[in-house]
């Protein structure tokens, strides 16, 4: 498996904004080590984006539920 995948899976797996923020942060050293290229790193944080976006709006949609 490559260091993309790795990290791809890592973001899927991650199931709360904590839990993202402690891939994004491990995405950034990475990143800075020089591992991934720009254009993986744009990707990858493109998915971060995209999950936090789908777990904000699960939590919204929990939280209209129970009201």
């Amino acid at each position: 498996m490559t260091n993309y995948q790795t990290m791809a899976q890592r973001i899927n797996k991650a199931d709360t904004l904590v839990a993202l923020a402690k891939v994004e942060s491990s995405l950034d050293r990475i990143f800075n080590a020089g591992i991934f290229t720009a254009n993986e790193y744009s990707k990858l944080d493109s998915k971060i984006v995209d999950k936090q976006v789908a777990i904000e709006v699960n939590r919204i949609i929990q939280t209209q539920h129970k009201e």
